[in-house]
């Protein structure tokens, strides 16, 4: 397991323990967050279908309109997604929302 003994937090009486991981270990934990947050979205796409609203998904770099009957609508296209490196630093311009 990747986490380590849970040891006493000296500074601060609310919080009894602290959890002492290593860069490596935090690394590791994260890269398994996908695959954790995969089943709870599908199941919340699949609720939110069987109740009735459509979904909007990205499928094919176009966002999509799923509906409950299982058609769908291409509502615009989008621009191709990012791979961005471990480390790198993205300077984001602010977006201008229209009144």
């Amino acid at each position: 397991m990747l986490l380590k003994s849970l040891q006493e937090c000296p500074n601060d009486g609310n919080l009894p323990y602290l959890l002492m991981l290593t860069d490596a270990e935090i690394d590791a934990l994260e890269e398994q967050v996908p695959a954790l947050i995969e089943p709870g979205l599908h199941q919340a796409y699949l609720k939110t279908l069987a109740a009735g609203p459509s979904v909007l998904v990205r499928e094919d770099d176009h966002l999509m309109e799923v509906f409950p009957d299982g058609t769908k609508r291409r509502i615009r296209p989008l621009a191709t997604m990012l791979s961005v490196p471990k480390g790198a630093v993205l300077r984001v311009p602010p977006v201008q929302m229209e009144p």
